[in-house]
C-alpha cells in the first residue's frame, strides 16, 4: 500500500499516533483491496492558545476512493475520528457498478 501525508509538520508523539492508525486501518481485512492512503492534517482557526485540527483522507480501494475528514481541537482525535468514519465508508460502500450505456439511448 501506498501512503503519502501532507501537511503540518507533526510532534514525534502525533507522529507515532499516525503511524499505528495507519497501521491499524492498514491491517483490517476487507473485502476489497486497500492500494493507496492519502492523509492530510493542516491546523487551522487559533483561538485562547488552541488550535483547530482538520484531517483529511482519502484512501483507494478496489479502484475507487474513499474520503473521510474530521475537525477537533485535539490533534490525536481528530486523525483517530477521521479513521474511523474512513473504516465505516469504505465498508458500507461497495464498489460502484458500472453504468450500462447501451441501454441508456
Amino acid at each position: 500500500m501506498n501512503v503519502q501525508y501532507s501537511g503540518m509538520v507533526l510532534p514525534d508523539r502525533n507522529k507515532d499516533f499516525l503511524n499505528r492508525e495507519i497501521e491499524r486501518f492498514s491491517a483490517r481485512r476487507f473485502d476489497k483491496p486497500l492500494t493507496d492512503l492519502i492523509v492530510k492534517v493542516d491546523e487551522h482557526k487559533k483561538a485562547g492558545g488552541r488550535s483547530l485540527y482538520h484531517t483529511h483522507i482519502h484512501a483507494k480501494v478496489d479502484g475507487t476512493l474513499a474520503l473521510a475528514d474530521f475537525d477537533d481541537w485535539e490533534l490525536n482525535k481528530s486523525i483517530g475520528e477521521a479513521f474511523k468514519k474512513l473504516e465505516k465508508e469504505v465498508r458500507a460502500n461497495p464498489k460502484p457498478k458500472p453504468r450500462d450505456y447501451q441501454n441508456t439511448v
